[in-house]
């Protein structure tokens, strides 16, 4: 078997390369593929701005998390039952939230997310336009002001973001004061997202203080291992069609006519395509170049970079391998789990920035104006109240969670649901037996509303009435009474037909059978109920 040149220079040593297309003087291509990277090496600013930007995985490791988060709108209620304006409450605020900054509420947390997972630290400044952002908010007029938001990184808050160092200091590791273009602003408009917790003197080089951390800060060694598996792909997808031609040798002297026809059959067989015909010798022979082994290394390799990605910033694996979870969200797999606590942690750490958003919101939404033209003349429950006083009381009943990300299969749910009317059922059946009228009453109204939580009853209209029950209750008990005594009367009182003796024995007699008093009459043993007593379930309630 002989090689022979096709226009390509052979000579020299044998090397990969991704080609002349200027790719090696990319900015990802001059961060990450250096020798200086090594496992523990610190990303720069430049350096998380430029895998964010280019990299293959930087904006699913900061921006698929959030997606996730914020998948799901946030729930609103109240926790004080004496409010009787809650559904006005909660749309005025939604279509508040919606608009804010021009963007809505849930774009600007998302905006400041991104910074903070980037460089390990993220600042949101609320200014008024034709005010100097120095200058505190006026919560008094802020419905009349022309509000934006401005989304700092970093950069444009370097120096003041250093953070308190000194333990004994009140703001110790804590962001106070942000500085921005040489200008002071005042604290009630700046809020602070830091990307896990500082550590005290120890510097972020992203961040340019000493504060949280980049989500590539432990991870910039194998991001680098990420892009070599790129260009292995890269090579071997231009190796796929690569024919190898087995000809026989025209000799151990080869002229330049024999390398011309050699040449032209190379030529030849490059430029056959399907429905022609080429024919090469007996002892020829002509093949793809075998790339069976390079699968398994490949997957392996790329799967394993992955994970050490995925580990290194905290994630989970699933996210960043794009393998579908075996049964989804609804169907309780240890991944979606793993999965919804993560989304938790995320949701959990933007809850200072989304307090910092509902204050602003509130107080454009529940107005002054709106509140003395539209709710104090409507609703004489807040004719006498003032409207500070009221804002307040809205304020401290506010409640905003979050629904889970994670639900249980519909099975789980059901069986759930039927073990808790069971053990509902048999409360009542054990403690109603021995209570009075009263406290059976009592104990009917809360199986009623134990019913009324589970998804079997929640949309079945119980026409239950705790008098006529209470009624009922008392009118058994006296029947029950009744039986008894007749029975107990029954006993004691010998039957007309029996001799004097008691034992008919003494006169050499036999013992007859004995007779068994009925139930008095009068007494309706079906509704009696069950054999201890107690009322039947059917008997008591009737659902529409």
């Amino acid at each position: 078997m002989s090689w022979f040149p096709t226009g390509i220079d052979s000579g020299g040593q044998a090397s990969l390369g991704i080609g002349d297309n200027g790719i090696q003087n990319s900015q990802l291509w001059d961060i990450l593929l250096v020798d200086d990277i090594i496992p523990g090496s610190s990303p720069s600013y430049q350096a998380c701005k430029t895998i964010y930007a280019y990299h293959p995985l930087g904006r699913k490791m900061v921006e698929l998390p959030l997606e996730k988060a914020f998948s799901q709108e946030r729930q609103i209620s109240f926790n004080d039952p004496s409010i009787p304006i809650v559904d006005e409450l909660v749309s005025r605020f939604r279509r508040e939230w919606r608009k804010i900054g021009g963007i809505g509420g849930n774009t600007i947390i998302y905006r400041i997310g991104v910074l903070s997972r980037i460089y390990g630290v993220g600042s949101l400044l609320c200014g008024t336009v034709g005010q100097d952002p120095g200058e505190p908010l006026d919560w008094s007029t802020i419905h009349k002001q022309q509000l934006y938001f401005s989304m700092l990184d970093p950069l444009n808050t370097a120096g003041s973001l250093v953070l308190q160092q000194d333990p004994t200091a009140p703001d110790f590791l804590k962001p106070v004061a942000i500085t921005a273009a040489g200008k002071n602003l005042d604290p009630s408009r700046t809020a602070v997202l830091i990307h896990e917790q500082p550590i005290w003197i120890e510097w972020t080089d992203s961040a340019f203080g000493f504060i949280g951390r980049s989500v590539f800060q432990r991870s910039l060694f194998p991001l680098k291992s990420y892009i070599l598996s790129l260009i292995a792909d890269n090579e071997i997808q231009r190796k796929l069609m690569l024919l190898i031609a087995k000809m026989k040798s025209p000799g151990s002297v080869a002229d330049g006519r024999a390398l011309n026809f050699f040449g032209l059959r190379r030529t030849k067989l490059k430029d056959s395509a399907t429905g022609n015909v080429l024919s090469i010798g007996i002892e020829e022979d002509v093949e793809a170049i075998d790339l069976k082994n390079v699968d398994t290394a490949g997957t392996y390799a790329r799967n394993n970079i992955i994970r050490n990605i995925a580990a290194a910033s905290g994630m989970p694996a699933m996210l960043l391998l794009d393998e579908r979870i075996a049964d989804g969200f609804g169907e309780g797999s240890e991944d979606a789990k793993e999965i919804s606590i993560y989304i938790d942690s995320i949701r959990q750490e933007l809850s200072g920035i989304f307090g910092f958003m509902d204050k602003i919101v509130m107080r454009r939404a529940w107005n002054p104006d709106w509140y003395k033209h539209s709710i104090q003349s409507r609703y004489s429950e807040y004719a006498g109240i003032d409207y500070e006083t009221a804002f307040y009381m809205w304020q401290d009943a506010f409640e905003a969670s979050w629904p889970a990300l994670y639900q249980p299969p519909e099975s789980e749910q059901m069986e759930a649901e039927e073990k808790k009317v069971m053990v509902t059922m048999r409360v009542y059946e054990t403690l109603a037996k021995d209570m009075d009228p009263a406290n059976k009453t009592s104990l009917m109204e809360w199986v009623q509303d134990q019913l009324h939580n589970t998804r079997f009853f929640s949309k079945t209209d119980m026409a239950f009435d705790p008098e006529t029950f209470e009624a009922y209750v008392q009118e058994q008990m006296q029947l029950m009474q009744q039986m008894q005594n007749a029975e107990l009367q029954a006993v004691e009182q010998p039957d007309d037909d029996q001799p004097a003796s008691h034992n008919p024995r003494d006169k050499g007699g036999k013992e007859g059978p004995k007779k068994t008093k009925g139930p008095a009459k009068g007494i309706d043993t079906h509704m009696i109920g069950s054999k201890e007593g107690l009322p039947e379930m059917s008997n008591l309630m009737r659902f529409n």
